[in-house]
């Protein structure tokens, strides 16, 4: 699979937000929109020591997935899940998520939630300039 083809536009707006509260060794990030891993991939890059839960409702988004993301195959947890599924899944693996990370249903937009300490920080962006001017 070609890395090339699938570039996140907001991979670097992603990073800059959610990495300082996923920097810490141990530190764990649920993608609960994994699709091509193009916004885990490079929190993985970013930061050394980040556990990363990916889930996705697509077997196919899955297994691409896993290829793309190899690299950090014993950093990674793949799960074919649905949303309403993610609080058995972090029960299973005994942990609690300190980001979290969904694509939403406007065209272009992500979720993210952040988790540092006692303080919590969300956002939502989107690379749509019509979202972006609201």
């Amino acid at each position: 699979m070609d890395r090339a083809q699938h570039v996140p536009v907001l991979a670097g707006r992603v990073t800059a937000l959610l990495a300082p509260a996923l920097a810490a060794e141990g530190a764990v990030l649920v993608d609960a929109t994994l699709g091509r891993a193009g916004h885990a991939r490079a929190l993985l890059e970013a930061c050394p020591g980040l556990l990363l839960v990916g889930i996705d409702a697509d077997v196919a988004a899955i297994e691409a997935a896993r290829e793309l993301l190899a690299p950090f195959a014993a950093r990674v947890t793949l799960v074919h899940a649905r949303y309403d599924e993610i609080p058995a899944i972090l029960a299973a693996a005994a942990t609690n998520a300190h980001g979290f990370m969904a694509s939403s249903p406007l065209p272009q937009a992500l979720s993210l939630y952040a988790c540092r300490g006692d303080r919590r920080a969300s956002a939502c962006l989107s690379s749509s300039p019509a979202a972006a001017s609201r």
